[in-house]
């Protein structure tokens, strides 16, 4: 026997209210619904394409984590919750450049770098740049939009389904990455002024 891993009541609050678009009866756990009503309404491709060795390498490479930005404060604060806020920044439209002392970038991170009107310079060394024509390139906003403002909707109107839709955007990120690469890297703390400012860490 099967064990289900969350309340009836809640699988009929969600179904009811997504119209059947989200069933955990048949999907069962909250991050394979998330992650299947993502693929459902992402503009984005369904299935990536595979990466050869020197993708993946440079991809890797590149990779930083997280845009970090900081202003000194003395005061109170308040902790808030990562994951609760993740979804909005993956579906978020802004633009924060992260320097990588490694000098491993991706074409959208040197196009970002010009747009903000950083200076870069390429090396002469070695290739310093995966560059991509811009039919492979999709945003945040246009992967994650969908996803994030439907659920983040029913999760305010709280009630049942909206107790179902804080745990499929709270438990997203985990099932999408689920081969353990990469998790726990980084941190983007959200600021409309974070956008022009370079993160380093």
């Amino acid at each position: 026997m099967t064990s289900v891993i969350y309340p009836e009541t809640e699988a009929s609050a969600i179904a009811w209210r997504s119209r059947g678009q989200i069933d955990l009866r048949k999907i069962g756990t909250y991050a394979m619904a998330s992650l299947r009503f993502f693929q459902d309404v992402t503009l984005a491709s369904r299935k990536a394409e595979g990466l050869t060795q020197e993708e993946d390498y440079w991809i890797n490479s590149a990779y930083m984590g997280g845009l970090v930005w900081d202003e000194p404060y003395e005061g109170i604060a308040t902790e808030l919750d990562f994951n609760e806020f993740y979804p909005n920044i993956l579906a978020y439209a802004g633009q924060g450049f992260r320097y990588n002392p490694a000098e491993y970038y991706s074409h959208y991170d040197l196009k970002l770098a010009m747009e903000l009107d950083l200076h870069i310079e390429l090396s002469s060394e070695s290739p310093n740049a995966l560059i991509y024509d811009q039919i492979y390139l999709k945003s945040g906003y246009n992967s994650f939009y969908q996803w994030a403002s439907y659920l983040t909707k029913i999760k305010q109107e709280g009630g049942q389904a909206g107790k179902v839709a804080k745990h499929m955007l709270v438990s997203f990120w985990g099932r999408l990455y689920s081969d353990g690469r990469r998790l726990g890297h980084g941190t983007f703390y959200y600021s409309e002024r974070a956008q022009n400012y370079i993160g380093e860490n």
